[in-house]
Formats: structure tokens, C-alpha cells, sequence
């Protein structure tokens, strides 16, 4: 290859790992983006004892919120799925069952559905199924997949 091949060979080469190197950057950064977005959600989950919150309900939506924002990124991410199956679990279970019945069993089912997710994401996640379990109990299915 002469000289005068090697310099448009050169700059082809040169353009397409730029986007290449580009390409990765974008991702990293969504990646980074929702991990920054799912954290306030995850320290809601270790928080502890939420009997003492005053407004436990809008702290719960904040929460959820927060890891639907990180959901729109990265919508496969078991991880968060789960989390989201969790924090609907602890939002709903200090509900009356007689005043708020029907939303209980919304919220229940929400979260069933968000820890199926997670489960299809990572079938071999224990506490993905533990949840799940969880919230089947909750709904009263005791069919196959809660004996599974």
C-alpha cells in the first residue's frame, strides 16, 4: 500500500472506532444515569422502620418514582424490577383492609407483576422469588407458580 492509501485508510479507521468509543460512552452513561436514579429507592428499602414516617405513603410514591425513572433506562433490569416489587409490597401493607381493599389489591398485583419481571430476568435470584412468593400470599394464588 503506497502513502497516498494510507492516510484516507488512516482517517476511515480513525472515524469508526471514534464512534465506536462514542457508542460505549452513550451507553455507560445511561447506565450511570439510571444507577444514579434507582440509589434514592434503594436507601428506601434500607431505611428500616417506616412506622415512624409521617407521610409513609408519599415517601413510598417518591420512591417508586424514582425507580420508574431508572425502569425508562435500562426497562430490562431485573435488579430493578425487583425493587420495585418491593417498595409496592411495603407501601401496601399498612392499608386498611376494609377502607382501602380494592387499591391493596392493586398495589399487590403491581407488585406481582414487577417480581415476575424480575424473576424473568434472573430466574436463579432467591430474593426475587421470595418476593414473588410473598406477594402471591398476599393475593391468595396458590397455584402452580407459587408451589414452584
Amino acid at each position: 500500500m503506497d502513502a497516498s492509501n494510507r492516510k484516507p485508510v488512516f482517517i476511515l479507521l480513525a472515524g469508526l472506532l471514534v464512534l465506536l468509543l462514542v457508542f460505549l460512552l452513550q451507553a455507560n452513561i445511561r447506565q450511570l444515569l439510571a444507577e444514579l436514579q434507582a440509589m434514592p429507592a434503594r436507601q428506601l428499602l434500607q431505611a428500616g422502620n417506616d412506622a415512624k414516617w409521617l407521610d409513609r405513603d408519599k415517601v413510598y410514591a417518591e420512591g417508586i418514582g424514582w425507580i420508574d425513572r431508572a425502569l425508562a433506562m435500562q426497562p430490562d433490569n431485573p435488579e430493578y424490577h425487583e425493587i420495585r416489587g418491593r417498595l409496592l409490597l411495603d407501601r401496601c401493607r399498612h392499608w386498611d383492609d376494609v377502607e382501602r381493599w380494592d387499591e391493596k389489591r392493586q398495589c399487590w398485583q403491581q407488585a406481582l407483576d414487577s417480581l415476575r419481571l424480575a424473576v424473568a430476568g434472573n430466574n436463579q435470584w432467591p430474593y426475587a422469588w421470595a418476593n414473588l412468593l410473598l406477594a402471591k400470599y398476599r393475593l391468595l394464588q396458590f397455584d402452580d407458580e407459587f408451589y414452584q
